[in-house]
């Protein structure tokens, strides 16, 4: 082979490895369980972007938020997360919510459960 030849397979390597490198790195999503507390439930915590225990400290404090004001209004700042609800259910003795909480790209969502 041709001195320039190897050159320019060189060079071509060099250019898809950077472009690999500067492609977005997808986070897996990681199941972290249930965790019960003192005022109902979590169920199905997944966290991206963070770690399990992150993820179990958001759902509880959301929990908790949710109880103290009794399931009527949204607690949309828990740990320095940002907290939306999707869609509710409401039950004799619990109301259950599917709850997403972000804060710059990781992401902990769960099944929330308050006792009334």
């Amino acid at each position: 082979m041709s001195r320039s030849v190897l050159i320019a397979a060189a060079a071509t390597l060099l250019l898809v490895a950077a472009l690999v490198s500067e492609a977005p790195a997808r986070t897996a999503s990681r199941r972290c369980g249930s965790s019960n507390t003192r005022h109902g439930y979590v169920n199905n915590i997944r966290a991206s972007g963070t770690g399990c225990g992150t993820a179990r400290s958001v759902a509880r404090a959301y929990n908790s938020c949710k109880a103290a004001h009794r399931a009527h209004s949204s607690c949309r700042r828990v740990s320095r997360y940002s907290c939306r609800e999707g869609r509710r259910t409401t039950g004799v003795t619990q109301f259950y919510a599917n709850v997403t909480c972000t804060q710059r790209g990781r992401r902990v969502t769960f099944q929330n459960s308050v006792n009334r």
